[in-house]
């Protein structure tokens, strides 16, 4: 083989490899809906189903709109002295023949129509006689199927299956498929366009047409499209259609929702260079939504109408008589208000750690605090230290509320107005003192007027045996702050005392590693320093 042919080989093959892989990257995402995800059809009537067969969906036919042919047989019965029961089939020319009556021709007849004109003719050979005629068996049919599909090419379906069976059942189609633009040429070719999404969506029968013998069906793949966002019931992307109007398109997307703004509907439209976007404004109460013919690449936004269905309403929680939710009055409501309706606070009630949180949206992020907290503790200068705890301490949404002065001594300038979902809590009294850290028994302690830390601290049974007796914390309930134990004047019901401990002393080993090293180091350098000595000598 000659270098010249060995090159055009390896030519040819990058040339087909681009052309194989190429699409894998550059096929259009396909529309999000739920009708487009193609999930393979759970009938199991699809088990016995070839790679190139379908089953249909539904087994009841429509006379008027099923067309009969070659394969279908029929069943007529003869009710009259002696019941006579044919069972013919039609032949490859339409013919039907009945022995006895003859032949006639149903080509493109209906199933209506077919039964209408086998009812006239057993009328014109018999004469009191009952009869009945139906269709006892259905044909198969063969159908070609190209565009964006998996594999196109020939179907072999029952003759009533539908569009929507080979669609729907998940082995055929792409999801680049546009399922809203399909093409059926039949076989005298005339060509149809379907929209099978208004069936999905509507229930369009006329949409969904049954597949006849030779049908070739085309499925586009996804290319122009129109974005609905907003306040209608299945916003997103929908494939662009032919002189569809802006109210088909609503109601093809379940149409506005309760709370849709409608006398500011924006559609976003290209010019005609589609270089620039200028917007549009539509009033249902003036503009005719059928006569605002949708383009490609417009964009339709509904928005959502903010003074409808406002849920003003607030929880209130923990120890009141009635907890749960309430409604306010915009601007109105105050704190206590709601309180009273509550029913007040039960005995248990705790004013001191009563609080009202608020929903603040957007609070925006602290940069400060953020550049902080990656910073290790022992590289924190003390004021980023005490700024990350009092931080850490935050908590959010909670307004700054003397629940104590409001309710006990009617201070009305804590009485604030209310907000919809706004928060109210009222927990139970803490009526104890926390211990923890080097005592004899840590735990909780009944709070008593009066007691210093170190008659609390009495009562837990001492100081352990490697607590430093002076080095005591209190951490406040209120604030979470840490005080020297000498620097508190009253202990408050939820306080935590903290005995901090004496860290034991480093084993006898490493002590000794330690100095060893030092002696070593100190060795090296008294050396180093007589060298230097000596050779200035």
């Amino acid at each position: 083989m000659t270098l010249a042919s060995l090159c055009l080989n390896k030519r040819s093959v990058i040339l087909l490899l681009f052309f194989i892989i190429s699409p894998l990257h550059f096929t259009q995402n396909s529309v999000p809906w739920q009708e487009r995800s193609f999930s393979p059809v759970k009938d199991s009537l699809m088990l016995v189903a070839g790679e190139n067969f379908s089953v249909p969906s539904a087994g009841n036919l429509s006379d008027e709109e099923y067309i009969v042919g070659p394969g279908d047989r029929f069943l007529i019965s003869i009710i009259g002295i002696e019941e006579i029961t044919y069972t013919p089939v039609i032949d490859y020319e339409n013919n039907l023949y009945i022995p006895g009556l003859g032949a006639i021709n149903l080509r493109n007849a209906t199933l209506k129509s077919a039964k209408a004109i086998l009812d006239s003719l057993i009328k014109r050979n018999f004469r009191q006689v009952k009869s009945f005629v139906g269709l006892s068996d259905i044909r198969k049919v063969k159908v070609q199927i190209a565009g964006s599909v998996k594999n196109p090419g020939g179907l072999v379906l029952f003759a009533n299956s539908r569009l929507s069976d080979i669609i729907s059942s998940g082995k055929f189609i792409e999801e680049t498929a546009d399922i809203r633009n399909i093409q059926v040429t039949s076989s005298d070719k005339a060509v149809k366009q379907f929209d099978l999404l208004k069936f999905f969506r509507l229930g369009e029968l006329t949409q969904n047409p049954y597949i006849r013998e030779g049908d070739f069906i085309f499925i586009p793949r996804f290319d122009k499209h129109i974005t609905l966002n907003g306040s209608v019931s299945y916003p997103g992307v929908y494939e662009f259609v032919d002189d569809e109007s802006l109210s088909d398109l609503i109601k093809l997307s379940g149409g506005f929702t309760s709370d849709a703004r409608k006398d500011s509907i924006e559609l976003i439209r290209f010019d005609e260079t589609g270089k620039k976007q200028f917007s549009k404004y539509i009033d249902i109460k003036v503009d005719k939504l059928d006569d605002i013919v949708l383009h490609d690449r417009d964009r339709i936004i509904i928005r959502k109408d903010p003074t409808l269905f406002e849920d003003l309403i607030v929880i209130v929680e923990g120890y009141v008589k009635f907890p749960g939710y309430y409604r306010i009055d915009k601007d109105v409501t105050k704190l206590s208000e709601i309180v009273e309706l509550a029913g007040g606070l039960l005995p248990e009630a705790s004013l001191v750690d009563a609080s009202l949180y608020r929903n603040i949206r957007n609070e925006g992020v602290d940069p400060e605090f953020e550049r902080i907290k990656l910073i290790p503790r022992a590289d924190m200068t003390e004021d980023e230290y005490d700024y990350y705890k009092s931080k850490s301490r935050e908590r959010k949404g909670r307004l700054v509320i003397d629940f104590v002065s409001l309710l006990e001594k009617g201070d009305k300038s804590e009485d604030v107005i209310l907000l919809k979902n706004d928060r109210i809590e009222f927990p139970r009294k803490k009526n104890y003192i926390t211990i923890i850290g080097q005592v004899v028994n840590p735990g909780k302690l009944e709070f008593k007027v009066g007691y210093t830390f170190a008659d609390y601290i009495r009562l837990a049974g001492g100081f352990g045996w490697r607590a430093l007796d002076d080095e005591v914390r209190v951490v406040k309930a209120a604030t979470g702050e840490w005080v020297d134990a000498d620097d508190v004047e009253e202990l408050q019901p939820g306080d935590i005392i903290w005995v901090l401990e004496d860290p034991p002393a480093p084993p006898f080993w490493t002590i000794f590693k330690d100095t060893l090293n030092v002696l070593g180091q100190v060795a090296t350098v008294v050396a180093a320093t007589v060298a230097v000595v000596v050779s200035v000598r």
